[in-house]
């Protein structure tokens, strides 16, 4: 897939920035053929799963689908995250709890209400 939209790419570009410097080495890009599962960020060692999307107006299924399919299959309980330009809102979904935070809350560290 080619991502034309440069705003969502610039999205990304900036959260994988930060928590290279953030994390260091230790972030990974989440696939799954046999579960389908697909996430854009996952840091092991703070139990986190990160989409990212610009705005969530079209892409609110598609994102949240891998987060809670793959809070699902994890051992452990993890945190997860939507890195948005703007919105900032909880999404409770089928027994699993997801952050929305705009990037510049996400930038600075700031925690979800």
């Amino acid at each position: 897939m080619i991502l034309v939209d440069k705003a969502s790419v610039l999205l990304e570009n900036a959260v994988a920035v930060y928590l290279k410097r953030k994390c260091g080495g230790e972030i990974y890009y989440y696939k799954s053929t046999q579960t389908g599962i697909d996430i854009d960020f996952y840091l092991p060692d703070e139990k986190c799963a990160i989409q990212v999307a610009y705005s969530l107006d079209t892409a609110e299924e598609r994102e949240t689908k891998s987060l809670i399919s793959f809070a699902k299959k994890a051992e452990e309980k993890h945190r997860l995250i939507i890195v948005t330009s703007e919105e900032e809102r909880i999404i409770s979904k089928d027994g699993v709890t997801i952050e929305v935070i705009p990037i510049f809350k996400f930038l600075l560290g700031v925690q979800s209400a």
